[in-house]
């Protein structure tokens, strides 16, 4: 098959370029400078700024993106910042000063709240983070987003001490203390090798810029122009342009504006999403038919059957044909990555982003560990801000700190977590590719609203809609829940969590609705103060327990020994504003997913208020009854009581 998408930077040239009619403002420490945007030829504007490496379709310029470029610089008083107000790319050409492939040269260890700006995603490395910090903390600034992250920046900060004061204490510990931590660490290590396999083959694909390609195949006169997906609320992804200005999925429309007053704003088209990402599906299933998709743009395939029965191929060959026919298909461009697990795949899809692909090739053990030792936990699917946040008290900031201080981990943390941290120090962290085949622990549905609910019936309409979504998924995958737990987010971005048993393991959508009475009863009068609805339903029995999987073991006899990032359905992808839309499944959800901290659920006694459900929940079909004319009210009012009066005078005894 001819190979096109690597050499499809002409089809979207205008992802990278940045705009040259414009000038770029860069904040300094002692004064303001305005700089010309370099004119970046589209060659140049697509190359990624990583590092060469063994097994990299693209070979990035030497001295990085920008190396070749020279801009003027002129002396500008702080008028110009609010005039632009946009962020420029640093002035550091040095590829070494972006990090390497695994980032040993250089990380940041600062809180990374949703108020502060995180540069890891692609297109983002060369942007001036401390201007997009600014305009962040200016713009959200007495919002109740700022007063909610600074309430649980708070909490992360006084759990940080805690763990600190914690880990004073761990060299006080007896001997026979430490040996027993000792005893265990080990034998989880152990434990944890015996399922290194280097022999296996997986192969992510990251569709680029997703929903931003599919509006640009839309829309071509989008190209060339920054704009962003999503609303003014939040942002599902921008394409490379915007990103030049700091402009990043999971940001407020209105912060991204001010960062670039020219950003365009398209709204969802969810719809084409699904039928991109369908297109693309179908590929994959030729190569693996048991491919996981967490998300519309992002893939996971293990092709070491595939390449067994063609031993002529190579995985490399797999991701080339791959991305080449999904862009002959769909005329969007993607990126792949290559490795001896599902982690390292998905690290290697971001090498060289966009439109790119780079293979992990590793043979020992030793490799494995020495390539990890480096890479900033940040990088690490399932580790996000707060994880990153908790152990950088610890002064631990890479996969190589988790080994390091393995036996103080294991001190502070449950057993779960450890075995996590441990797999992902040793290279065997999993994704949730590696756990299909494991039983699913939750199935939910979450959408928010930026408007408030009208009534209560538009909640209950609206969460008959979500429990049916649910219910289809649970009767595909033969799944009978026990409990179901209601999740409501306000509009001062506090978060609630209510849970209510079922009477047994059942798929009944009607036992189901009639259980959810007890879940909304209490909150039907509180629709207005909502930004978000979900249900989530766990606790389940496998309707085929006794079903073989083709790897030939019965489901229930799958283990779960290195699970440690959040189970997560795949339906259930929280942005990052900690909420997620019904179908917004981007890359940046499940990059963000441990930032939302959940609350225990409590039961339907501690339940507010109470009035009745809506006869709307048990039948939506039911067309409303048309508003009462006052006069016929009047008049229908006095019939029954003339009725009444007729009927007492009949029944009293005449007079003689």
């Amino acid at each position: 098959m001819l190979r096109l998408s690597r050499f499809a930077s002409s089809a979207v040239s205008s992802k990278g370029c940045a705009r040259a009619s414009k000038p770029i403002v860069k904040q300094d420490r002692n004064h303001v400078t305005v700089k010309k945007p370099p004119v970046v030829s589209a060659a140049a504007a697509v190359a990624p700024s990583a590092a060469s490496h063994v097994g990299s379709s693209v070979t990035p310029p030497a001295g990085g993106r920008y190396s070749s470029l020279h801009a003027e610089e002129i002396e500008a008083d702080s008028a110009a910042l609010e005039e632009h107000g946009r962020a420029a790319p640093p002035e550091s050409h040095n590829p070494s000063a972006q990090g390497s492939v695994n980032g040993s040269q250089h990380h940041d260890h600062r809180s990374a709240g949703k108020l502060n700006f995180d540069a890891s995603k692609a297109g983002l490395q060369q942007v001036d983070k401390d201007y997009v910090e600014h305009v962040i903390q200016e713009a959200s600034k007495g919002s109740a987003f700022y007063q909610k992250e600074q309430r649980l920046e708070e909490t992360r900060r006084r759990k940080a001490e805690e763990l600190q004061e914690k880990a004073k204490t761990f060299d006080s510990i007896n001997a026979a203390e430490k040996q027993k931590i000792k005893a265990m660490v080990d034998t989880m290590v152990d434990e944890l090798e015996a399922t290194r396999d280097l022999r296996r083959r997986y192969i992510h694909i990251d569709m680029d810029m997703f929903y931003a390609a599919v509006e640009e195949k839309k829309t071509p006169s989008l190209r060339g122009k920054p704009f962003g997906v999503g609303s003014q609320q939040m942002l599902s992804t921008t394409n490379y342009i915007a990103r030049q200005y700091g402009v990043r999925s999971g940001m407020p429309g209105f912060i991204g504006k001010k960062l670039c007053p020219e950003l365009i704003i398209v709204p969802n088209d969810f719809p084409a999403y699904q039928r991109e990402a369908a297109r693309v599906h179908s590929i994959a299933s030729r190569y693996d038919a048991q491919f996981v998709s967490v998300g519309l743009d992002e893939l996971t395939m293990d092709v070491t059957r595939y390449l067994q029965e063609f031993p002529a191929v190579s995985a490399s060959d797999i991701a080339h044909d791959f991305r080449d026919e999904v862009f002959l298909k769909t005329q969007l461009t993607s990126s792949g990555g290559i490795g001896p697990t599902s982690i390292l795949a998905k690290i290697a899809s971001n090498v060289n982003k966009p439109n790119g692909q780079h293979e992990i090739t590793l043979l020992t053990r030793e490799e494995v560990i020495d390539y990890v030792r480096d890479i900033p936990l940040r990088k690490i699917p399932g580790i996000g801000y707060a994880q990153e946040m908790t152990l950088g008290a610890l002064n631990i900031h890479t996969c190589g700190g988790l080994l390091e201080h393995k036996y103080l981990l294991a001190y502070l943390f449950r057993e779960k977590t450890l075995a996590h941290y441990l797999g992902v120090g040793l290279g065997l962290a999993e994704t949730f590719s590696q756990r299909r085949h494991q039983a699913r622990q939750s199935v939910g549905k979450e959408t928010s609203f930026s408007e408030p609910l009208p009534s209560p019936d538009a909640f209950t309409r609206l969460f008959r809609k979500l429990l049916e979504q649910c219910h289809v998924r649970c009767v595909r995958d033969h799944l009978q829940p026990r409990k179901m737990t209601l999740v409501l987010k306000y509009r001062t971005y506090d978060t609630e969590q209510f849970s209510v048993s079922l009477p047994s393991h059942t798929s009944d959508l009607k036992v189901w609705l009639e259980a959810s009475q007890k879940l909304l009863e209490p909150h039907l009068l509180h629709y207005a103060e909502l930004r978000l609805i979900g249900v989530r339903l766990q606790r389940f029995t496998d309707a085929d327990d006794d079903h073989i999987d083709i790897i030939g073991c019965s489901r229930n006899a799958l283990t779960g020994a290195l699970t440690g990032a959040r189970e997560v359905s795949h339906d259930l992808h929280v942005d990052a504003d900690g909420y997620s839309l019904e179908a917004d499944k981007n890359a940046v959800a499940a990059e963000q997913a441990d930032e939302y901290e959940e609350p225990p659920a409590l039961p339907a006694s501690m339940h507010r208020r109470k009035i009745p459900v809506s006869r709307y929940l048990m039948d939506p079909n039911i067309p409303k009854a048309p508003p009462a004319d006052p006069a016929a009210a009047a008049v229908k009012s006095v019939k029954p009581a003339r009725k009444r009066v007729k009927s007492s005078k009949r029944k009293l005894p005449k007079k003689k």
